[in-house]
């Protein structure tokens, strides 16, 4: 059999203002001895959105949030700071496993 994988989801963002957003995900199954926990975010700079590709592989305007092992938990959120105002801001949260 193989190796199960975390089941992660990104919620709405909320509190948002111009330069600031609370980010929101989870975890569907966090059994699976989950070693990280995050969010890719970011912006481009053609104004539409990222794919996840885009926020996976990073560049310019692509930020990476990685939560410690020590509070991995089911549900998760981060404030994104420093936010580009006027920018369509694009994210999704992730998780790896051992």
């Amino acid at each position: 059999m193989g190796k199960a994988t975390a089941e992660v989801f990104a919620n709405e963002a909320s509190r948002i203002t111009q330069t600031t957003a609370l980010l929101n995900g989870g975890l569907t199954n966090n059994s699976v001895n989950v070693t990280a926990i995050g969010f890719y975010y970011g912006y481009n700079t053609g104004g539409t959105a990222l794919t996840l590709s885009e926020l996976q592989s990073g560049g310019t305007g692509v930020t990476r949030f990685t939560f410690t092992t020590s509070t991995i938990k089911s549900d998760f959120n981060t404030t994104a700071t420093s936010l580009v105002n006027n920018k369509l801001i694009s994210f999704v949260a992730f998780a790896t496993n051992s």
